[in-house]
């Protein structure tokens, strides 16, 4: 009976029905569990690796690495658990959306988690959370949005927040390298200035993801070795090799598919709110208001309080002067005539 169905098997695999292929394959298991008898003949165990590599491979083909994955974990969980425990990345993209008004800065963070990446999203909330630096919260939306609220009374207090932030990331997780970079600029400046007659809030931030961009291509030069290395005798070497150079593809896409958007407020006074817009994407490393060579975006803004209270004291003490002044003279006259 065994080579009955190691011959079906064979015959829908070649057809390309690996449905009906893994039906077979499931129904011999089931006549051996109620039998008690072991049908895992060689043949058997042959077609099932051949099935589970052309099955992978197809999908792979048609639905991309994670399911082919899934395929293998199924068909052939021991042969294949060994070749795929390497780091896939877990995260499809990531955007950020960052606001900074004078005393606060809020950052979302739009993350696209690849199936077994919805765990690595709630672990970077659970530790930002537990910083107590900023306020955190996580939506249910599909993807998820990360809000971060960090308050600050100048650029020292923000970069220190900021960095604190950014050590609480779990260095073993890289697909958060966009974010760390976010956190820690490579210039960061707030300073509030009094001349006196105004405040001056003059800001001052260069932020790169060139970084970023270099962790998630040492991360695809590991799985190319990794499938460069693969022994032709390997049971799974017909897939294997294109299928962790697809997994390579995702982290090269993961930096391709990182951006932020940043948005500045200030309020002089007087007159209206001011705003400024800049923006950085990943794909091709270049920022708008920045410089597309180096990867990077600086950004700059300043707005000045006037005090006009003062200027009306000074006002009102220029009047009495005048008056005083006004009066002696009129004195004077009244005493001359």
């Amino acid at each position: 009976m065994a080579a009955q169905y190691a011959d079906l098997i064979a015959a829908a695999r070649q057809n390309g029905d690996y449905a009906a292929a893994g039906a077979y394959l499931s129904r011999l298991e089931a006549l051996a569990s109620r039998s008690q008898l072991s049908m895992e003949t060689e043949a058997i165990s042959a077609e099932r690796r051949r099935l589970a590599v052309d099955w992978a491979a197809a999908v792979l083909r048609q639905q991309g690495p994670a399911a082919a994955r899934s395929v293998l974990a199924e068909a052939v969980g021991a042969e294949s658990a060994a070749a795929l425990a390497l780091p896939f990345a877990r995260v499809q993209s990531l955007q950020a959306a960052v606001s900074t008004q004078p005393g606060m800065r809020r950052m979302e963070l739009a993350i696209t988690p690849r199936p077994e990446g919805e765990a690595l999203v709630q672990r970077l909330y659970d530790a930002l959370a537990a910083t107590g630096v900023a306020t955190v919260t996580l939506t249910s939306t599909q993807p998820p949005v990360l809000h971060i609220d960090i308050p600050f009374a100048d650029g020292e207090e923000l970069g220190r927040r900021q960095g604190t932030l950014a050590s609480a990331i779990d260095p073993s997780d890289p697909e958060w390298a966009g974010l760390a970079a976010l956190l820690r600029p490579q210039e960061l400046s707030w300073d509030r200035i009094d001349d006196r007659w105004r405040l001056r809030d003059v800001y001052q931030e260069t932020v790169s993801l060139a970084d970023a961009r270099e962790v998630y291509e040492s991360q695809a030069q590991a799985l190319e070795a990794a499938a460069a290395g693969v022994d032709p005798a390997h049971p799974l070497a017909a897939v294997l090799p294109d299928l962790l150079r697809a997994e390579a593809d995702i982290w090269r896409a993961l930096g391709d598919n990182q951006g932020a958007r940043f948005m500045l407020t200030l309020y002089p006074q007087p007159g209206a709110a001011l705003e400024r817009t800049w923006a950085i994407a990943g794909a091709s490393g270049g920022a708008i208001g920045g410089d597309p060579d180096a990867g990077a975006v600086s950004m700059s803004g300043q707005a000045a309080q006037y005090r006009l209270e003062r200027f009306a004291w000074a006002a009102a003490g220029v009047w009495l002067a005048a008056l005083a002044l006004a009066a002696v003279a009129w004195w004077g006259f009244r005493r001359d005539a």
